[in-house]
């Protein structure tokens, strides 16, 4: 059943030109609102931004430049480049505000891990990673990336805690996964990294009880899950202003569930 149409147009701010941003600005466009999409960054797409590196992704690719499309099409106005701090919020007096900042990643608890570098990350210069490469983290990003980076001719070994790999995905996804990296990659499971040096990282196995060990490594890369961005959640808090969060920023999830989140907007 559709929902009633709105009782008024009203003023609408959304921060955040990820998915669930993008998603969540269409769809209070469509409804007939004043709306403003704020991004930080000078392009949209958020974490989606990996696609254009990651020649697996194309689908998901497709669906960012899609999203992008349709924003631009809705009639929303769209401000990249500029970071929508608080003092911007209060001045621009929005009837809505709508939160969709997302994650960072998050970093594991290791000495040294200032050496390392979000996988993510890692995309954007390619050409900067060694050839012998440690990814802590044998989750699904782990996984593919480590994947993505052995057919570019890096030798890599994933470094999972528990003691299987592609922690996180379906039982189907999880055979495709196992497909890909089996003849391409080296992994180690049940191992707990203890320290990241200048050329490699220490371990120790039986998921820190066991012997430990050393892997050198010319490039040391982190995929171990993201953490919500809540700081411009708290701020508005602080200050009493309403608003709706949407994706990432209340919770890591994936794409789908943060495009549905972005439909927010339904209710205003």
């Amino acid at each position: 059943r559709l929902m009633a149409s709105p009782a008024a147009s009203r003023k609408v701010l959304v921060i955040g030109g990820g998915p669930a941003g993008m998603y969540a600005a269409i769809t209070a466009a469509q409804r007939g609102h004043k709306v403003t999409l704020v991004e930080k960054k000078e392009t949209l797409g958020g974490t989606l931004w990996f696609t254009d590196y990651d020649i697996h992704k194309k689908d998901l690719r497709k669906f960012r430049l899609s999203l992008e499309t349709r924003l631009k099409r809705s009639g929303a106005e769209v401000i990249t480049g500029k970071e929508a701090d608080i003092g911007f919020i209060k001045d621009f007096g929005a009837d809505y505000v709508i939160v969709a900042v997302g994650t960072k990643p998050s970093a594991p608890p290791v000495k040294g891990i200032e050496k390392a570098r979000p996988m993510l990350d890692a995309y954007a210069d390619l050409d900067s990673i060694g050839k012998d490469v440690v990814i802590i983290g044998g989750g699904l990003i782990g996984c593919e990336s480590g994947t993505l980076l052995a057919e570019l001719g890096r030798n890599v070994t994933l470094m999972e805690y528990l003691p299987d790999l592609g922690g996180g995905a379906n039982p189907s996804h999880y055979e495709a996964i196992m497909d890909r990296i089996k003849d391409c990659l080296v992994w180690h499971t049940s191992v707990s990294c203890t320290e990241i040096t200048d050329n490699g990282v220490k371990y120790v196995t039986d998921q820190g009880r066991g012997e430990e060990k050393f892997i050198r490594a010319d490039t040391v890369l982190y995929a171990t899950g993201m953490r919500p961005e809540t700081g411009l959640m708290e701020e508005l808090r602080k200050e009493g202003i309403f608003f709706m969060p949407a994706g990432d920023c209340e919770r890591p999830q994936n794409v789908e569930k943060a495009v549905f989140q972005g439909s927010c907007p339904l209710w205003i």
